[in-house]
């Protein structure tokens, strides 16, 4: 899998500009604040419609210059040519209403257009995956496992929905101002896709997991333990609080380091046998570990999709040793994988050799 062409119109800090990439490896130099983190945002909008970073489509727009053309502060557009078994021109267009998606020129769903091109992101930010919040490793989950199969990207955005509505009932419920009775139909349609969720995901890390390998780690599942025994019981507490106090938006999963290989042994949800790393290990275990996380992640979307997904890293040489340096390095070369750095001198002089290089 490839992309051979990108462009960008109206997109973060570009008003109008083309790239073109190696189906090796495109090495993109830039100072910080020079576009390299948006070209890359860009190309991951083609695979999942969605951004890495942005809570808001709008803020994908580009708002400068607006005086001058005032129709470009409204739309954005970002095409890309890409390849798989065949070739596609994949378009998304921004608006201040929300996204619209075209394949070879015809308008798709969401659901439909993330199945038609893939890649996996290595940034800055996934060094916290470890130490950071719940809400950053479920953000995780939902892209690993949206990208690659669609019931669960069904499942997931038709939660998120039912949950806003079932918690506004919630509310109302603890204001009066509606029946407990009601809650009926909410319950069936939380516990269906969240339950699907739950499954999915322990499917995930056990598939994770045994990628892992020789590790000497492994990632443990926690989910809230969604079930009708349990929506039921929380539900008073649930109605006090006006919210969902259990569901797969409160999952969590946490690193732990082994003192042995994990192979393709099992291991229960509620096992405690590791070293829990956010609280024990030390910065370099920490990013040893999600860089192994990141490699088992790639693995896990080849094998799915049956074709090498696109490795796009951003930026992240400099905040890695030497040896993890060189592992990041031995990804490279199996697939077409697109980096960007502030500095060409991060790159190992024998790799630069077949480098494709964009300055900007």
């Amino acid at each position: 899998m490839q992309i051979k062409t990108i462009s960008l119109d109206n997109f973060r800090s570009y008003a109008k500009k083309t790239f073109e990439f190696s189906p090796g490896t495109t090495l993109v130099v830039g100072a910080n604040t020079s576009g390299k983190s948006n070209l890359l945002e860009a190309i991951f909008l083609l695979a999942f419609g969605k951004s890495p970073r942005a809570d808001l489509d709008r803020e994908m727009v580009r708002s400068e210059n607006s005086d001058q053309r005032p129709e470009i502060s409204k739309f954005a557009f970002v095409r890309g040519v890409v390849s798989g078994s065949d070739d596609r021109d994949l378009e998304v267009v921004l608006t201040e209403s929300g996204k619209r998606f075209r394949v070879n020129g015809v308008g798709r769903r969401l659901a439909d257009f993330s199945q038609h091109f893939h890649v996996v992101l290595f940034s800055p930010e996934d060094l916290n995956l470890v130490i950071g919040s719940p809400d950053l490793r479920r953000r995780f989950l939902d892209f690993a496992l949206g990208s690659v199969d669609p019931r669960y990207d069904r499942a997931s955005t038709e939660f998120d929905q039912v949950r806003k509505r079932r918690n506004r009932l919630l509310e109302q419920i603890n204001q009066n101002s509606a029946s407990e009775e009601e809650l009926g139909f909410w319950d069936a349609k939380f516990l269906e896709h969240g339950v699907l969720l739950q499954d999915k995901r322990k499917e995930f890390f056990d598939e994770i997991n045994r990628e892992l390998g020789t590790e000497k780690m492994e990632l443990v599942y926690q989910p809230s333990g969604l079930t009708v025994e349990k929506l039921t019981e929380y539900r008073p507490r649930e109605i006090a609080a006006e919210t969902s106090l259990i569901g797969p938006h409160r999952d969590d999963f946490s690193f732990q380091a082994t003192s042995h290989q994990r192979i393709a042994t099992e291991r229960s949800e509620d096992s405690t046998s590791g070293r829990d790393l956010a609280a024990y290990g030390s910065r370099g275990e920490q990013r040893k570990a999600v860089l192994a996380l990141k490699e088992a992640e790639l693995r896990f979307v080849e094998k799915r999709i049956e074709n090498r997904p696109v490795l796009l890293l951003d930026d992240i040489f400099s905040e890695l040793d030497e040896d993890n340096r060189a592992r990041v390095f031995d990804l490279i070369g199996e697939g077409q994988t697109i980096i960007t750095t502030t500095d060409i001198n991060h790159v190992p002089a024998e790799l630069q050799k077949n480098l494709q290089i964009i300055q900007l």
